[in-house]
């Protein structure tokens, strides 16, 4: 539990989220909360999601400036996952909190999104 962080930050964040201040400390289906203006559910909070990036400490620092969001190196140690999950604090409940662990590291509090291209509009 996060002591120095004991409320919903004022911005709604428990209608969209799973974090430690709502979740009593376990996942949940997905739907449950409200959706993103994208549609998609789930984005922050219930589970942290491994991405396909592998992490380098030094990448970010050499990746020209304007990159638009770069895949790291192509090849690792250790892969990347973002979000926050049901255990994290509201500070850490966003997309852009990345962290790192062994790709074959399992957890809980860890998942993924399947992704699927739109259908092309009809003509």
């Amino acid at each position: 539990m996060c002591w120095w962080f004991d409320d919903n930050t004022g911005i709604l964040l428990p209608e969209a989220a799973w974090y430690d201040y709502n979740s009593d400390w376990t996942t949940y289906p997905v739907g449950q909360k409200a959706a993103n203006p994208f549609g998609l559910y789930d984005v922050h909070g219930n589970v942290s999601e491994w991405v396909y990036d592998w992490f380098d400490p030094e990448f970010y620092q050499t990746c020209a400036e304007g990159c638009k969001d770069p895949l790291g190196p192509d090849e690792g140690s250790y892969r990347i996952f973002r979000g926050g999950s049901w255990r994290t604090c509201a500070e850490s409940v966003r997309a852009a909190n990345r962290s790192f662990l062994p790709p074959d590291y399992r957890d809980f509090t860890l998942g993924f999104r399947l992704v699927r291209t739109a259908p092309a509009p009809e003509d």
